[in-house]
């Protein structure tokens, strides 16, 4: 009985370890690393071999500069080869991947 309790004790704070990380990375983060990162880079300096041959701009220095809305309705349609998140992120993903976006710009 010991151990099972000390088996559950284990598990729940691995669960609550995993959960911390995930929320101190952020909400917008995350999306980016999971649906942007591939393309436009970890730092969104457009340095993966996908942006390289796309010809993808960087989105951290000033040849991407866009409004919240434009970055809305570009992550939400799409543009040129990218595909639109629309039917695949809510709008709070949306509004956090855009927070997250507006920060990699300031970044240099």
């Amino acid at each position: 009985m010991r151990r099972m309790r000390n088996g559950f004790v284990l598990i729940a704070l691995l669960l609550l370890m995993v959960g911390a990380r995930a929320f101190a990375e952020g909400g917008g983060e995350a999306t980016y690393k999971s649906r942007c990162a591939m393309c436009h880079g970890v730092a969104g300096e457009a340095d993966t071999p996908t942006a390289k041959s796309m010809h993808v701009k960087p989105l951290n220095g000033s040849t991407v500069k866009m409004s919240d809305v434009g970055l809305i309705t570009v992550i939400n349609n799409g543009t040129g080869k990218m595909p639109g998140y629309k039917e695949k992120l809510t709008p709070a993903q949306v509004k956090e991947l855009v927070t997250y976006v507006d920060e990699l710009q300031h970044k240099k």
